[in-house]
């Protein structure tokens, strides 16, 4: 695991379940946001120059 991600779960670890899994749902929503974003951009083509 990168560093940064690593300092990043110590201190999640340190906040409440609640706000753990708010910060885990987040995450994940991007993450799922960044790949719709790649899909459509790669499937764009020449559309956008």
């Amino acid at each position: 695991m990168a560093t940064l991600l690593q300092e990043a779960f110590d201190k999640a670890l340190r906040l409440s379940m609640t706000d753990q899994d708010l910060i885990g749902g987040w995450m994940l929503a991007e993450m799922e946001s960044e790949k719709c974003w790649n899909k459509l951009f790669t499937n764009s083509g020449n559309l956008l120059s």
